[in-house]
């Protein structure tokens, strides 16, 4: 019994915390990562992913992907999470 009242405590504390947090809208709802791998595989069909993360930035939520080039040169680049609009990219060789 003390599990479940763990469990209703966790639900009651997470509804609190996201209470303030606004509510999802298209512009602020981050495209899936299935949809950046399918683009990501258009524009660089021979690269290999090293990591991809979602981040949450003061501007939005930000996709970091980090990869990797048949030449061995490292492409980092940041994608807008909500229409996977490039923002930034930075190439550098692989050591």
């Amino acid at each position: 019994m003390t599990g479940w009242r763990i469990i209703m405590v966790l639900a009651l504390v997470g509804q609190s915390l996201w209470a303030d947090s606004p509510l999802p809208t298209e512009q602020n709802t981050p495209a899936s990562m299935d949809k950046l791998f399918t683009l990501l595989r258009q524009e660089c069909a021979e690269c290999r992913v090293l990591k991809m993360e979602l981040e949450e930035e003061e501007h939005g939520a930000v996709y970091e992907v980090k990869l990797l080039t048949r030449e061995g040169t490292v492409i980092k680049r940041e994608y807008r999470a909500s229409d996977l609009q490039l923002l930034r990219q930075k190439t550098g060789k692989h050591r």
